[in-house]
């Protein structure tokens, strides 16, 4: 059990460093849950909260461009980028 807490501090600073180098960025909440997909010609970032009774506020990244969006509890939203 000792070495737990260390083992959990070393994934999550693996975890954080190969996300800085992602295309794609979300920042918000951990209640919040996205995947990323893309095609030859856009990435769409679907958004999920997971909360059951608070709305969540995000902001999706990619390359200089920003977009904002509030989901309401237990919804599903997306956001779309042109590469």
């Amino acid at each position: 059990s000792g070495v737990y807490t260390l083992y959990k501090i070393i994934v999550k600073a693996i975890l954080a460093g190969t996300h800085r180098k992602c295309d794609v960025k979300v920042i918000g909440s951990d209640k919040v849950r996205f995947a990323v997909y893309e095609d030859e010609h856009k990435y769409k970032v679907y958004l999920l909260n997971t909360d059951m009774n608070f709305e969540q506020k995000v902001r999706v990244i990619y390359n200089g461009q920003s977009e904002e969006k509030v989901i309401l509890s237990t919804e599903l939203e997306f956001v779309e980028f042109e590469k």
